[in-house]
């Protein structure tokens, strides 16, 4: 009997050493998951959220009546709320909070719910939560609860009452969405001035790429530069959040067509991480505006070499970066004739985005083979890419091929060899990039489609000096001549 004794309370002796270590290695696994989500290391935080997560599933659900269930309930429905899983981490928060004992594991419970709550848009549900736990004894929970109820007025639009609620916050995540407040306001000085005090402490992405953009499309790109500056000389932010900040900044500049700012930016970016994603990007970006710079073939040999360069990087930059190595091989090989040719312009123009050089391409179409029947369908291409030459392309077109089925379309003439002279080109044009395709592997053949006198734009045969500006073309008119069809990269 005592052998029998001694037997089962060595048995509960193990099963709570078992949950107890269970439990003990989930909270670990969170604490460390809390420290790196402070560092910024997101993508290590969340595997040890993930971790946590499992830990304590097990334990509440191996022993439901154990004296670390409602603990356990509690971290499981915070951890995975931490890795953005609401739709999981609502159940265990929800029974967490109806069977707790602990006022304090109740209260955590609810604010957590209200959290997960507001990031599935459920504001009525989250304000029913949250405004007990904002009059908490507990002024730590008290500061959080205040933090959401004030996001969830920002989110509703009403920025005034958001603003006042977050000032009742202690937390330092309230200060900063006090500044993307007054921001969405229009007050961008105030919200920027309230930013700037926050560039020195800990820091989180997301949040300020969010808040950097609203400054940055509201008219503040300077502010937001400002900030950016302040921000990568924070010892606190990675080398690799670093690059990313400084090359969302350029694309910023971009957008505020200050193309030189951005290209700093950008080389900012390569040198602050150059073997990371945001520096390829970079290079990949100043790449782009080099090509619309270029106006002959030999201008495209260093940029090939910088663009196999950029593609040996890995991700989605090292994927443009080859796409565009591989447009300008074609570009750079000869045509044979003037399918080829129409074909190489059309690359140049459209894979490359390098409107000078496909006008260069489209003239020497019709200079090499003056009488092909695309010849006339080249110059009207090229006219449509070189608004300073256009008149005068315009001109010869007319005078050299006033018969061409082409001009007689751009006149506005109905003419049924229009129709078969653009069937030939269509299944020749598939011919050639074919043929290219077999050469040059990831550049992708012209589609067929609907046909317009110019892409983007029509233009009139009497067109003066600037025939080469936007004109819509007029619906009753017959079909028109296409200047070529746009390339889509794969």
């Amino acid at each position: 009997m005592r052998a029998r004794v001694g037997l089962v309370a060595a048995m509960v002796m193990l099963s709570g050493c078992v949950y107890y270590n269970a439990m003990w290695n989930a909270e670990r696994l969170a604490n460390e998951a809390g420290r790196l989500d402070r560092e910024g290391r997101e993508s290590e935080a969340r595997q040890r959220w993930a971790q946590a997560a499992v830990k304590a599933e097990s334990v509440h659900v191996r022993h439901p009546a154990s004296r670390w269930a409602d603990d356990a309930l509690l971290l499981h429905g915070r951890a995975l709320l931490a890795i953005g899983d609401c739709r999981r981490a609502l159940p265990p928060l929800s029974e967490a909070e109806r069977r707790a004992q602990d006022d304090a594991v109740r209260e955590e419970a609810r604010l957590l719910g209200g959290e997960c709550q507001c990031r599935v848009g459920a504001w009525a549900v989250a304000e029913s939560l949250l405004v007990p736990v904002s009059g908490s004894a507990n002024r730590g929970r008290a500061s959080r609860a205040t933090l959401w109820l004030g996001r969830v007025a920002v989110a509703r639009g009403n920025l005034r009452e958001g603003i006042d609620r977050l000032a009742g916050s202690a937390e330092r995540e309230a200060r900063l969405e006090r500044a993307h407040a007054w921001i969405l306001l229009g007050d961008l000085e105030r919200g920027a001035g309230i930013a700037d005090s926050l560039t020195g402490g800990p820091f989180r992405e997301r949040e300020w790429t969010a808040l950097l953009d609203s400054l940055g499309s509201r008219g503040g790109q300077a502010l937001a530069s400002r900030l950016v500056d302040r921000l990568v000389s924070n010892r606190n932010v990675p080398g690799g959040a670093r690059a990313r900040l400084l090359a969302a900044d350029g694309d910023r500049w971009r957008a505020a067509a200050d193309t030189g700012r951005a290209r700093g930016r950008w080389a900012e970016a390569d040198r602050t991480a150059p073997d990371s994603a945001a520096g390829a990007a970079g290079r990949v970006a100043r790449l782009r505006l080099d090509l619309q710079r270029v106006k002959a073939l030999t201008d495209l040999l260093p940029l090939q070499r910088e663009a196999t360069r950029t593609a040996t990087a890995g991700g989605a930059p090292a994927i443009e970066a080859q796409r565009l190595a591989r447009a300008m091989t074609q570009v750079l090989r000869e045509p044979e004739d003037a399918v080829a040719g129409l074909v190489r312009a059309e690359t140049a123009r459209d894979s490359l985005g390098a409107p000078a050089l496909g006008a260069a391409l489209f003239r020497d179409v019709q200079v090499r083979w003056p009488e092909s029947l695309f010849a006339p369908k080249a110059l009207i291409a090229a006219a449509a890419l070189d608004p300073d030459a256009a008149h005068d392309l315009l001109v010869q077109a007319r005078e050299r091929y006033a018969q061409s089925p082409y001009m007689r379309a751009l006149a506005g003439e109905s003419d049924p060899a229009y129709a078969v002279a653009e069937d030939s080109l269509r299944q020749a044009l598939g011919l050639a990039a074919q043929a290219n395709l077999a050469q040059t592997a990831g550049v992708a053949p012209p589609a067929a489609g609907p046909r317009t006198v110019l892409e983007p734009e029509a233009m009139p045969i009497d067109a003066g000096r600037d025939a080469g500006r936007s004109r819509t073309p007029q619906p009753e008119r017959p079909r028109r001549p296409v200047i070529n069809e746009r390339h889509e990269e794969n």
